[in-house]
């Protein structure tokens, strides 16, 4: 198809405003990429209260800079820290020039945020996918920015699924933006491609045979029969085969997969993706 980025918003906002969760994402990264930050932010926030990496580093490098409101260094180093936690190169590299430029004191304050926004987002994300397994539209949450919007470029990025959702969107592709000249320091500003956060560890009674401690999420159901007719139909294919199965929490149910090495973790969602299932890597 021609290159046609209104249509693409067009696309994005009507499949955000029925739910689709990635959708909803993309679309606030390619207002913000287009300088309509105003329109982009109710976006953005939902999106990085539910640990979307790119929308916590674009809001990390906002509060950082004081791009938006008044800087706020302490929310700054918690969402760049979870945001380099998923392995988002550019955050890594941002949350380096911000242990070199923010206070101690400060940098623990946002350690301590970090832990609590993740708790948060977990929880949100549950909710989050149980409302697409119940067929519930999710909307952002308008957020107030009082002070004046100025532009921050942005380039968007490939978006990975997540686990129990439905397929990622197409990415929207654009030249990088040059450099900015800043004092001090600013984080980098461009956005790499998605790492999917690490849900928290969680234990099981259930007993594998694939001798390791990974694990793979096939999917999290506000219906547990939904879990359960998805085990049924991957129960036997060979990267699942041989592995316990593992339902955590309530009332939401976290269908996954245990026994892994790391790299066998991997290997199995790669053929998983591509025969067309959702799945997300569980670390120890």
């Amino acid at each position: 198809m021609p290159k046609d980025i209104a249509k693409a918003e067009e696309c994005y906002s009507k499949a955000a405003r029925l739910g689709h969760v990635r959708a909803a994402d993309n679309c606030g990264i390619l207002l913000f990429q287009a300088g309509r930050q105003g329109e982009a932010l109710p976006w953005l926030e939902a999106s990085a209260d539910r640990g979307e990496p790119r929308a916590m580093y674009v809001l990390g490098v906002a509060a950082f800079n004081g791009d938006f409101a008044a800087k706020d260094w302490v929310r700054a180093y918690a969402l760049m820290t979870r945001a380099a936690g998923t392995g988002l190169a550019q955050a890594v590299t941002s949350l380096t020039t911000m242990n070199e430029t923010i206070p101690l004191a400060q940098r623990q304050m946002g350690a301590s945020l970090a832990a609590d926004l993740e708790r948060q987002a977990e929880d949100q994300r549950s909710r989050q996918l149980a409302a697409v397994d119940l067929g519930t539209p999710a909307q952002p949450t308008p957020r107030a920015w009082a002070a004046p919007l100025k532009t921050v470029d942005l380039p968007p990025a490939s978006v990975g699924a997540e686990a129990g959702t439905e397929p990622a969107a197409p990415p929207v592709a654009a030249p990088p933006p040059p450099p900015r000249k800043v004092s001090p320091p600013k984080p980098a500003t461009q956005i790499a491609a998605q790492t999917a956060p690490k849900p928290a560890a969680s234990t099981s009674n259930s007993t594998s045979t694939g001798g390791g401690k990974w694990r793979i999420q096939l999917g999290a159901f506000g219906q547990k029969a939904n879990a359960d007719a998805l085990w049924a139909k991957l129960r036997n294919r060979p990267e699942i085969a041989g592995h316990a199965r593992i339902d955590l929490g309530s009332p939401i149910t976290r269908l996954l997969a245990g026994g892994y090495t790391q790299s066998a973790a991997e290997r199995a969602c790669s053929v998983l993706k591509a025969g067309g299932f959702a799945c997300l890597l569980v670390a120890p």
